[in-house]
């Protein structure tokens, strides 16, 4: 897999990073990423929300929530978002069906009604920032 950083500086981007990673099906990657999410969602303590671009969830005595969201672009590849200790992570992202990103920022809230959509502003700069791009 062959794997692009941007400059964070340079794109004026407030992530700890944004890559543009080749892969021969990105499809795959995302469906590998949202295992964890999907293992813990049918849990008994699991504790979920849904609203209208995502759903989110974690498990009672957890510190990390995840939140699934309606992909941006085709392929309509399943993204989940992971939230750690004042961090989140986006591991795939499908761009295409060759094309994946990843990115990750700090993230101070922990509150999970204001989580999600805090995630779902964040994706959309990352989509705005890229639409010249493409």
């Amino acid at each position: 897999m062959s794997q692009i950083e941007l400059d964070m500086a340079v794109a004026k981007l407030d992530l700890l990073h944004l890559r543009l990673n080749a892969s021969d099906d990105t499809q795959i990657d995302a469906i590998e990423n949202v295992h964890v999410h999907q293992e813990r969602i049918v849990l008994p303590k699991a504790i979920k929300a849904q609203v209208a671009d995502f759903v989110r969830m974690r498990v009672k005595g957890s510190v990390e929530i995840s939140c699934q969201f309606a992909p941006p672009y085709t392929p309509n590849a399943p993204l989940v978002n992971y939230y750690y200790i004042e961090a989140c992570n986006m591991p795939v992202l499908a761009r295409s069906e060759t094309l994946n990103l990843s990115a990750a920022w700090v993230q101070e809230r922990t509150d999970m009604e204001t989580l999600g959509a805090d995630i779902s502003s964040k994706l959309q700069t990352i989509v705005r920032f890229l639409a010249p791009h493409t």
